[in-house]
């Protein structure tokens, strides 16, 4: 209603004086009005020229005047806004004496009506499309600050993970599979080592070598024990065991035997050296595994925290995404969108008085 009244200007004056004031603005050389107006309102005389006749080039300012609450009422007595049987249509009337100006309010109200609800909704889109912008801006920044995080906890707390396991779990898995190894290498050096230990034990270096060591140098020495063994036995047949070459094989056989018996040592020495190496290293493989086995555990504790970060950054993300989707479907409904009132039909100024119903009046005059 109010804006209806300013934009028709439909106030009614308070007073004598403000009747006298519009009626200047639209008569200006009427200088008898502006005389008695302002006689009434202050006792002064009126602005005049040197010449006696008043100011035209500088007519006194008119104050707008405020809509009051009489002027609201007044304006709402005469109009009937209802709505056109079970349709979406509302009809709107307006009563005054002046049919020209009953049809002006009249489409006044739905122009009003229809910029107002316009102006409403694209006020509201406005209004969702600056706080979907504000919000997605603000969750950019918090998934951005999170993922950081994310990044520098797990490099903190060497959590990266590969093909879905963590890196201390790979490398658990993977130093189990060494010590195992290791520790089959050491029992196999272990076993060899006492094998050959218990046969190099026995009084012969020929049965030690031939029960556990697999030596070129021995395998030599055998074939030249094996030769001299032969020549022996030849010289003592032709020659008998007095014969002076007897002796030089017997000799060069003992000396094949100390060589056996030295190398048969240094092998067993090397032996035993490498079953130490590989216990010592299969040890460390199994100390290893232990500091695996807690730090894997201290690292699954602090995996449920990255979790839970992980979850709250997926959630943000997810909401992002869709606020990002709303806020692409506001822009786009706001581009393609149109009203939604519309004027039908606009008034116009009526043939013939809605009110009085001059019948009834007659009527009631006969009666």
């Amino acid at each position: 209603a109010e804006r209806v009244i300013d934009h028709l200007k439909l106030q009614k004056p308070a007073d004598t004086r403000n009747i006298l004031q519009r009626l200047l603005s639209l008569r200006p050389k009427a200088a008898f009005i502006n005389q008695v107006a302002n006689n009434d309102a202050t006792g002064s005389a009126a602005t005049e020229s040197e010449s006696g006749t008043p100011d035209l080039a500088n007519p006194p300012v008119v104050e707008r005047q405020k809509i009051t609450q009489r002027d609201i009422d007044s304006f709402l007595r005469d109009l009937d806004v209802r709505r056109v049987g079970l349709s979406l249509i509302i009809q709107v009337k307006y009563f005054h004496k002046d049919r020209e100006m009953a049809a002006r309010i009249a489409n006044a109200v739905a122009e009003l009506y229809v910029e107002g609800q316009e102006e409403m909704r694209v006020n509201k889109t406005k209004s969702v499309r600056i706080w979907l912008k504000e919000r997605v801006a603000e969750l950019q920044d918090q998934i951005g600050t999170s993922r950081r995080k994310i990044e520098l906890y797990k490099a903190e707390h060497d959590l990266f993970d590969t093909g879905g396991q963590l890196v201390k779990e790979r490398e658990l898995n993977d130093t189990i599979s060494q010590s195992i190894t290791a520790q089959t290498t050491a029992a196999a050096f272990l076993a060899q080592l006492r094998k050959v230990e218990s046969s190099a034990s026995s009084d012969s270096p020929m049965q030690a070598t031939g029960l556990a060591l697999k030596s070129n140098v021995i395998a030599d020495y055998k074939r030249q024990f094996a030769q001299v063994q032969r020549q022996l036995a030849t010289t003592i047949s032709k020659f008998g065991s007095a014969h002076p070459q007897v002796h030089s094989f017997r000799a060069e056989l003992s000396n094949l035997e100390k060589e056996i018996s030295r190398e048969v040592a240094r092998l067993v020495e090397n032996l035993r050296n490498e079953y130490e190496v590989a216990k010592t290293r299969a040890n460390l493989l199994n100390d290893r595994v232990e500091q695996l086995k807690q730090e894997l555990a201290s690292s699954r504790r602090l995996k449920i925290e990255l979790a839970k970060m992980e979850r709250s950054a997926k959630i943000d993300t997810d909401l992002h995404d869709s606020l990002l989707a709303r806020l692409r479907e506001t822009e786009l409904r706001q581009s393609l969108s149109q009203p939604d009132t519309s004027i039908v039909r606009f008034a116009k100024p009526p043939d013939k008085p809605t009110r009085p119903q001059k019948a009834l009046v007659l009527v009631a005059a006969l009666m």
